[in-house]
């Protein structure tokens, strides 16, 4: 009310030159400059433009919804768009959105508390669908692909949500440091949906495994599936991390001491967590293709031959929407998330594998999925599928390709785009061990820039296809680890760095 207050008593030409100057600051930070092709850089601003209107710091009042500010598609409603595909955006450009983005969840980690309890599990469970209460707001019908009518579940049972949100969570504290955060609102929320991981597997006595039952995975054309292998992987990434952080407190005394009273954690339910997760199936079969989940493999094998005008396969006429549970399509990046999320857990045969199989298989019926295929096949070194998924990211909502942008932007792809080219053609990476650049500009770009925080560190780098010019500053004055080219280095402040490879390192990979 005061800031409408003083804008209100403002003659409009102060407003006016405020504003502008307060948009010029936003584009200084945010930009991404490509000397390339076409339309590129303008249809890349739309993307960024949509996002920084979208981002709030409202102390964790609201979050941003699927269609972000544009339309009333999915009612404003919050998904794992927001943790999983915007906030890296605004981690590495405006870091208090993405802690916005946490304080939104935290704020309503009761009500994931009552919903966990609700339905016999411990600890917490984000919904699916959320709003200004927190609880699960998903409706229970909803129009399906051949517009007829159906049956949703995903907040029955694509419980994954609460391992994504604890994934943001840390991936915010490795990207700022910010150990205050954590202190008060993190371990709290990592401890809680390690618990609901823990009550909702099963323990297989006779193969020795925890399982997961009755789920939906990031494919949602498969509902009440077992052993999903995004939702066990990820689960058990949220079981081992949360138990390393456990002990990790340890170290602090008065946090440890709290937190195990204001939680009732003790330290053998903690050690659960570890044996949990240690032992969480996921089927890999020999050639080392990964099984979405169990009996995925026994399913009838569609060869999809037709495309429609952008590349996306389309579904053979004599296929029924109500019989595509029975094969082996699928609507979107599923165990292809895995890589784009947990990439260091596998090795580059397994990328590369699991990359061609689920490629054919795959429907792209959600605008999220082309972004996670870009980034994915940047990884392997197939370029140009690399550059064709970014492509039709980019221009999502510009070419209107899903049909139904009037409802709004699709949010997801806004944040998966700028995924593909920071992660995926930028190859920047971001880990415990530090931020790693290497790399994978296209050919028909000349080169790119941008600007980026990492642990309160503002780098400028300009990328080309075989060097980089890197620039940072730091209120700490203190030099910086990084890994340039897969190489450590130790950069000083306010002085510019020039790197080369050595030998060009591209692995053209093709499909």
């Amino acid at each position: 009310m005061k800031i409408f207050q003083r804008a209100f008593h403002k003659d409009f030409s102060v407003l006016i030159k405020d504003h502008i100057k307060m948009w010029d600051r936003f584009w200084r930070k945010t930009d991404i400059l490509i000397n390339g092709e076409g339309d590129i850089q303008q249809n890349l601003r739309f993307n960024i433009y949509h996002m920084l209107i979208a981002g709030n710091y409202d102390d964790g009042f609201s979050s941003i919804g699927a269609r972000a500010l544009s339309g009333e598609g999915y009612r404003g409603h919050v998904f794992w768009d927001a943790e999983i595909f915007l906030m890296p955006f605004y981690l590495l450009n405006l870091p208090e959105v993405a802690k916005n983005f946490l304080l939104y969840r935290y704020k309503r980690l009761d009500k994931a508390r009552e919903l966990v309890r609700m339905e016999g599990y411990r600890g917490a469970k984000f919904p699916w669908e959320s709003a200004s209460s927190g609880g699960e707001e998903t409706p229970s019908y909803a129009k399906g692909l051949d517009g007829k009518v159906t049956t949703v579940l995903p907040h029955k049972m694509e419980h994954h949500i609460t391992a994504d949100v604890a994934y943001a969570v840390y991936r915010y504290y490795i990207t700022t440091g910010d150990r205050g955060f954590m202190e008060r609102y993190g371990y709290e929320m990592l401890f809680e949906t390690a618990r609901f991981w823990a009550s909702r597997v099963k323990y297989n006595k006779r193969k020795d495994r925890y399982e997961i039952k009755g789920v939906i995975g990031p494919d949602e054309f498969h509902t009440g599936v077992n052993n999903n292998a995004f939702t066990n992987m990820m689960a058990r990434w949220n079981l081992l991390i949360a138990n390393k952080l456990f002990n990790e407190i340890k170290k602090t005394p008065s946090l440890y001491k709290r937190l195990k009273v204001a939680l009732n954690i003790s330290d053998a339910e903690a050690e659960d967590w570890k044996i949990i997760g240690s032992k969480l199936w996921v089927n890999i079969r020999r050639d080392k293709v990964i099984e979405q989940f169990d009996g995925y493999f026994k399913l009838k094998n569609v060869n999809l031959k037709e495309t429609d005008e952008h590349g996306i396969y389309l579904l053979p006429s004599d296929l029924k929407v109500k019989d595509i549970e029975k094969t082996q399509l699928i609507k979107q990046a599923d165990v292809l998330m895995l890589f784009f999320l947990l990439d260091d857990e596998f090795d580059l045969e397994t990328k590369k594998v699991n990359f061609g199989f689920y490629l054919e298989r795959t429907l792209h019926k959600s605008s999220l999925s082309p972004s996670i295929h870009s980034l994915v096949a940047s990884k392997i070194g197939a370029f140009k599928r690399a550059y064709d998924f970014f492509d039709l990211s980019l221009r999502t909502d510009i070419n209107n390709i899903y049909g139904n942008t009037d409802t709004g932007i699709h949010a997801a792809s806004l944040g998966g785009t700028w995924q593909a080219v920071v992660f995926g053609f930028g190859g920047i990476k971001m880990n415990e061990d530090g931020l790693s650049i290497n790399p994978r500009v296209p050919s028909r770009w000349k080169k790119m820039s941008l600007s980026l925080l990492w642990r309160q560190n503002l780098i400028k780098l300009e990328i080309g296809h075989f060097t980089l010019k890197i620039r940072f500053s730091s209120l700490r004055k203190r030099p910086v680890k990084m890994y340039i080219f897969n190489k450590p280095v130790c950069l000083k402040p306010e002085r510019t760095y020039i790197f080369k490879k050595e030998v060009p390192e591209y692995e053209w990979y093709h499909y």
